[in-house]
């Protein structure tokens, strides 16, 4: 990511203080996947925010470089415990229906896991699979089935948006690899949150900033009455020359400075 002035950290530091800006934790956790928190932010979410990002399987590398050389020890030690495990398997090619259906409620993890990353398998045992919760002393529970269930293409949209409600950061991560995958959890993310008009939440602000969201997810934000959000947009590294130039007219004096110091260095 992009560096961002001093005047947005401290911007969006002192949402954070006043309570303006929500960290939600399970937002926090894929945009780290995602690679989309600056450094500058990292180190000041709060320290079990902090923990769950180190702890989770699906960080990113540069992430979990930072938070190796935390001033917490918990959360250095959160990075030593990480996985970073692959989920990799071979693909199953039964094209068979019943027989898919049939192992789908296989007791081993693995055998499930397979028949959710078959591309023959029906949308329906596919829809039970991503809620897979197969318990067994012999072949367990796995959060695997799922992520590979989120991952399948023929897996519904709706069933994707469910999905970014489970607990295991692994999970909700497997839904960026489904081809519409990254737009949904995109949108989750740039959902606004608010327990009060006033308020705001810092997984949609660290959205804005990130390079993939869409024009149409661009020109919500830049529409936006909360100066943060249009602030995430002017720190976009793929906003356009024109919108930049209106933001330098943008009636918050942080936005104006920080649009026309990103058109000097894009633009000149």
């Amino acid at each position: 990511m992009q560096d961002l002035p001093d005047t947005v950290i401290e911007v969006i530091v002192e949402a954070i203080g006043n309570g303006h800006l929500i960290q939600k934790q399970a937002r926090l956790c894929d945009l780290a996947a995602l690679d989309a928190i600056p450094t500058e932010i990292l180190r000041r979410l709060k320290l079990n925010h902090q923990q769950a990002i180190a702890i989770s399987p699906v960080t990113s590398p540069r992430i979990l470089s930072k938070l190796a050389c935390s001033e917490y020890e918990k959360v250095r030690l959160a990075v030593k415990k990480n996985p970073q495990r692959s989920t990799k398997s071979e693909i199953e090619y039964i094209k068979n229906t019943e027989s898919l259906r049939l192992l789908s409620k296989h007791e081993n993890w693995r055998v499930r896991a397979r028949v959710a990353r078959n591309l023959y398998t029906p949308v329906d045992v596919l829809e039970v699979l991503a809620y897979d919760t197969f318990n067994n002393v012999r072949g367990g529970d796995s959060p695997l089935v799922r992520s590979a269930a989120a991952r399948n293409p023929a897996i519904s949209t709706r069933k994707l948006r469910e999905i970014l409600n489970y607990q295991d950061p692994e999970v909700r991560h497997a839904v960026v690899k489904h081809p519409q995958g990254l737009k949904v959890l995109l949108d989750y993310c740039l959902k606004p949150e608010r327990n009060f008009p006033e308020q705001n939440s810092l997984h949609r602000i660290l959205t804005g900033m990130y390079p993939e969201i869409s024009r149409e997810q661009m020109d919500d934000l830049l529409n936006s009455e909360d100066f943060l959000d249009r602030l995430a947009v002017v720190c976009n590294p793929n906003i356009s020359k024109d919108n930049l130039e209106k933001l330098t007219e943008d009636k918050n004096v942080v936005v104006r400075q920080t649009a026309a110091q990103f058109l000097l260095e894009k633009h000149n």
